[in-house]
């Protein structure tokens, strides 16, 4: 009889220790999903203020891809294994103005600029944003 009891209670420790490990595993994951959401939303900041940085006219329209690892840092513009995000900066201007030999936006452009940062592995949108930009602030 004591055989029996011994058993049972070996099944009752181990399904309960299953579901400890299992909660421990889920909030482990949780945390390490939120810290990914922060370092996205991080980069997608920082990526608009560097845009902002060069002024209205000198800021190139177009698509910019940049490589970041889990830290959000070590920019780079070639994929490698240590990088965990990608970023893809994408500026358009409604009016271009063209000389002899460069093409600007127009002083009175609106331009757009959007920053998705997507999760490398599965492709998951960690953060997306805009902002308008237009000469002068105004």
């Amino acid at each position: 009889m004591s055989t029996v009891e011994v058993l049972v209670a070996s099944l009752i420790t181990a399904v309960a220790m299953l579901g400890a490990v299992n909660v421990f595993a889920s909030a482990s994951r949780m945390t390490q999903n939120t810290a990914e959401l922060s370092i996205g939303v991080s980069l997608a900041r920082r990526v608009i203020e560097e845009a902002k940085g060069p002024g209205f006219p000198y800021l190139n329209d177009g698509t910019t891809i940049t490589y970041y690892d889990r830290n959000g840092e070590g920019a780079s513009t070639t994929k490698g294994s240590v990088h965990r995000f990608t970023v893809t900066r994408v500026v358009s201007s409604d009016k271009l103005q063209t000389s002899t030999t460069v093409t600007r936006p127009a002083g009175n452009a609106l331009r757009t600029l959007t920053v998705t940062v997507r999760r490398i592995p599965d492709n998951a949108v960690m953060a997306q944003t805009g902002t308008y930009l237009c000469r002068g602030g105004i």
